[in-house]
């Protein structure tokens, strides 16, 4: 995401004021992850292929294969979400995000560069509290470097952001504050998400889907970079799917100013593993 404009989180600049206070308002619902306004049975599993395309030119920039199950780990009932991203040369990036399965609160990300240069960090980590998160790298020669990053609120997963949107009761004209995490780049936000609008998404099929059209204006708390939603806007809308249905995917697609993020294929194979 680029920023439209940078606001002084202390005292606002004028240019920023209008969508700050929408995103620091505390009169719109903040929904942090165990809110009982959150719903996991509407974030239902799935197995699919999305495809990023770019909005200048409409030329294809990569694919990716993504899946959302129960699994378990280490005892512990979690949603487990999966991400294959193909690389050139063969290689291939798989992220592994463990969520917990009442809340969707992250609890552990593990992204690993399978093939590739010799010289890129092979794996990264992420494991999270309710006060933060551990990032752990391992090198190419297998060195490891540890970094604690606290953070202010407990948020959703930044990564997969519309799964959290995906588990709201919307409607039309519903508002929401959530908090976010980035930890790839030990980012944090709070946004607005808004229901805009409608429309009839084209499923791979060639059916359609009623779906709705959700905007999300993101606040970058540590720098006050601004993200203003829309399809236009680097923060971006959201296509979700109204019918809340087991094997159908209900996250779109993701439109921003500069891509265009959208499902082109529902799948029943199982993913690549990591190993």
């Amino acid at each position: 995401m680029r920023p439209l404009y940078r606001i002084a989180l202390l005292s606002l600049a004028p240019l920023g004021e209008l969508v700050a206070g929408s995103l620091l308002d505390p009169i719109i619902p903040a929904i942090i992850p165990g809110n009982q306004a959150f719903g996991i049975e509407r974030v239902v599993a799935y197995e699919g292929r999305w495809q990023q395309f770019d909005r200048g030119s409409g030329a294809p920039l990569s694919s990716y294969a993504e899946s959302l199950a129960p699994a378990a780990a280490d005892g512990v009932e979690v949603l487990e979400h999966r991400i294959v991203m193909e690389l050139p040369n063969a290689a291939r990036v798989v992220t592994v995000t463990h969520h917990d399965h009442a809340s969707l609160a992250p609890l552990k990300i593990d992204s690993r560069l399978i093939g590739g240069s010799p010289e890129r960090p092979s794996q990264r980590t992420f494991e999270f509290t309710d006060s933060g998160y551990t990032v752990r790298t391992r090198g190419p020669e297998e060195q490891v470097s540890e970094l604690q990053v606290s953070v202010s609120v407990k948020g959703f997963n930044a990564s997969n952001f519309g799964l959290a949107i995906a588990g709201l009761p919307l409607a039309a004209g519903y508002r929401a504050r959530l908090p976010a995490l980035m930890p790839q780049l030990q980012g944090s936000y709070w946004t607005v998400i808004e229901v805009t609008g409608e429309t009839a998404f084209s499923l791979p099929d060639g059916t359609t889907i009623d779906a709705w059209l959700v905007d999300v204006n993101w606040l970058h708390l540590e720098s006050g970079d601004i993200y203003p939603g829309g399809a236009e806007g680097s923060g971006g809308t959201y296509t979700i799917a109204k019918r809340i249905e087991a094997g159908h995917p209900r996250v779109l697609r993701y439109l921003t100013d500069t891509s265009d993020v959208r499902l082109v294929e529902i799948t029943g194979d199982r993913l690549p593993a990591a190993e």
